[in-house]
């Protein structure tokens, strides 16, 4: 039985702890996977989805890219008929780091500030990230600097076009 986890700090998290259970471990850690890594092994069983035409930038959370390995929110997400969707251009934290963000968070913030300027002028319609502590922080730097900045889980974006379709 899988362990699916829709939150990336907390997939780590899980991961971790089954690397340190003695008998069956690895199998807890091996079953444990982020969600959209989870819905692209069922992708065929997905229903139609249709998008709103909307630009995404896609933002890998420190805790899946070097956490969990895992990445596959991008790919889901170009399945979706009429998104644009896009990788975030940069590669950097964002600053959230979990509770640095409280103990650091001059730093925290500026980090974060340079996620935001790395958007550029053409700020999208969507930001999606699968770790809660990012989209808190990004959320909360967007809305100081006036943007108008949606951010949503990527699995938010996929119920959003599935919804659309359905309606259609």
């Amino acid at each position: 039985m899988p362990i699916v986890s829709t939150a990336s700090g907390c997939g780590v998290q899980l991961k971790e702890y089954g690397e340190t259970v003695p008998d069956g471990g690895e199998a807890f850690s091996a079953r444990t996977a982020d969600i959209m890594t989870f819905i692209a092994a069922h992708a065929a069983r997905l229903p139609a989805m249709q998008s709103r035409g909307e630009r995404v930038v896609v933002h890998s959370p420190c805790t899946l890219k070097n956490g969990m390995r895992e990445d596959n929110a991008l790919a889901m997400l170009r399945n979706i008929p009429g998104l644009n969707v896009e990788p975030l251009r940069h590669q950097d934290c964002c600053g959230a780091a979990g509770s640095y963000l409280f103990e650091h968070p001059a730093t925290a913030d500026r980090l974060g500030a340079a996620l935001l300027d790395a958007l550029g002028e053409d700020v999208p319609d969507v930001f999606v990230t699968s770790n809660v502590g990012c989209a808190l922080h990004v959320r909360r730097l967007a809305g100081e600097r006036g943007m108008a900045l949606r951010v949503l889980h990527p699995v938010q974006l996929l119920d959003d076009a599935i919804r659309r379709a359905q309606a259609l």
